[in-house]
């Protein structure tokens, strides 16, 4: 029930990430918020996985919309940091 709990929280504080970062991209058109938006909403899909029926095929899908995720954070982070013509 816990790990249900958490699975919840963790969606609905996905999920308004999401809406943040697409409300933040229509008003800036800047990227950043819109690819924060796009890591979130592999992070509220994985979440979700989570609450169906576990089973080894959801779990290979749940750990694959993570990395993909972190991926995209890592890439947006390099992206960031380059634009500052430090490295």
């Amino acid at each position: 029930m816990d790990a249900d709990i958490d699975n919840v929280i963790n969606i609905l504080l996905c999920a308004a990430i999401v809406g943040v970062g697409i409300v933040g991209y229509w008003k800036s058109r800047h990227e950043l918020p819109l690819f924060v938006a796009v890591a979130f909403a592999f992070f509220t899909v994985s979440h979700f996985l989570e609450l169906l029926e576990p089973s080894m095929a959801i779990d290979v899908v749940s750990i694959l919309f993570r990395v993909v995720a972190y991926a995209l954070f890592v890439f947006l982070l390099l992206k960031y940091v380059r634009s500052w013509d430090m490295f």
